[in-house]
């Protein structure tokens, strides 16, 4: 075989070769997402989460598949972030479920029911249990969505007010803000509750538009500097022992893409959800430190308004009786709050962080919410709790029993 043959044969596996790189690289579209959160860029445990979501996407798909990540108001207002994905204004929204009650209250279920399950119930209903799934089947596809979780906040507080409240008859005309069904709890004890987003409450407490605020717990309500207008800092937020904020992405958008980058998106969901637990669980309690220490009060809210609240817990009742269809597929609450820890047990995880202030500081409020003294050693080391059960109304075995040891997660 002479040279020139020789150099004609080694051109045709070059030429080929050659032609394979093209093949693979249209096997992998270049795709960009936008997507609206409904929490502002100061929160970095919130609009973080989006952030931390939309780089594990990137670097997993070595960057075809980037989303981009819009504060509030950039594209629509926070409230408008899902009904705006339903629609295909965005491709994908990370929002609270419970801001869409207004169109189906069906919505709740995948934040939190009031006086549900915390974080970690919450998230064995909507993963193992297989509750994300069967919302995603029976409700959001109804509305051209389909929703992961993506950041848990663990155990919440009461919320911050501007004056104490001594008994129930104080909530009667309150403007507060606070979010889903719990504003219909509290309106039955005469409050007038507010659908508000993050961006707008500093304002709407200054302003004296609104006398009180429920947002998430200690770093959060820090940034959005709640303890410079509303001084007394109610805890826990015992109807609600955790919240599920969520990743919406257009039905038709997700169906789109290839079956690799749908495993990966949902993976990174799931990642950044458990990331953002750990970070709260990291944060909150020297933010509590700190908040304490410039002069919030902390407060116990009065047992007769605890027991009003937890008696009038109709709304969660109602979406059962409602939608009897869609709940009777619906995995059960009740298999996983039959081992529940108490709230108030769960958010001590912050409040044993608590230092000892001048007794103006904090006055005889600060105390567990089942009677004793506030727990500030090991969890080994402390006492029983004496007295009531928690939450109010529900005496039984499981409820009374301190669970010893446990880390408390929300």
């Amino acid at each position: 075989m002479d040279r020139r043959s020789v150099l004609k044969a080694a051109a045709v596996p070059a030429a080929a070769t050659g032609l394979a790189a093209p093949a693979l690289a249209q096997a992998r579209p270049k795709i960009t997402w936008r997507l609206t959160s409904s929490f502002p860029r100061n929160l970095d445990t919130l609009y973080g989460a989006s952030t931390t979501f939309a780089r594990m996407v990137s670097e997993a798909t070595d960057g075809d598949f980037t989303i981009r990540v819009f504060a509030p108001g950039e594209i629509v207002p926070a409230l408008e972030a899902r009904d705006a994905t339903s629609k295909g204004f965005v491709e994908a929204s990370f929002t609270a479920s419970s801001y869409s009650i207004g169109t189906d209250p069906a919505f709740m279920f995948g934040t939190v029911l009031l006086f549900g399950l915390n974080s970690r119930q919450q998230m064995a209903w909507l993963y193992e249990m297989g509750g994300n799934d069967k919302l995603n089947t029976l409700l959001y596809s109804k509305y051209n969505v389909l929703c992961w979780p993506l950041i848990s906040t663990g155990a919440q507080m009461g919320g911050w007010f501007r004056k104490e409240i001594k008994s129930p008859e104080d909530l009667k005309g309150l403007k507060s803000r606070i979010g889903g069904l719990a504003g219909h709890v509290f309106s039955r004890l005469g409050s007038v509750p507010q659908q508000i987003a993050a961006g707008d409450i500093y304002p709407s407490l200054e302003r004296g538009t609104i006398d009180a605020a429920e947002w998430i717990g200690p770093y959060d309500d820090e940034k959005l500097g709640l303890y410079k207008v509303a001084p007394y800092y109610y805890y826990p937020g015992w109807w609600e022992g955790t919240g599920i904020l969520s990743l919406f992405v257009n039905k038709q958008k997700y169906e789109e893409l290839p079956p690799a980058w749908r495993s990966i998106l949902q993976t990174a969901a799931a990642a950044t959800t458990s990331l953002g637990l750990a970070k709260y669980d990291a944060v909150n309690p020297q933010a509590l430190k700190r908040l304490v220490a410039g002069g919030a009060a902390a407060r116990l809210p009065a047992e007769r308004a605890r027991r009003l609240l937890r008696r009038d817990d109709e709304d969660a009742r109602g979406i059962r009786e409602g939608r009897p269809g869609l709940c009777r597929d619906l995995p059960r609450h009740d298999r996983l709050q039959a081992g529940c820890l108490p709230v108030a047990a769960v958010v001590g995880i912050h409040l044993r962080q608590l230092p000892d202030p001048p007794a103006a500081a904090l006055t005889p409020g600060l105390t567990h919410a089942r009677g004793g003294t506030l727990p500030r050693g090991p969890a080994a080391s402390r006492p029983r709790p004496p007295g009531r059960s928690w939450p109010p109304g529900r005496d039984t075995p499981s409820t009374r029993q301190d669970v010893e040891g446990t880390p408390p997660h929300g």
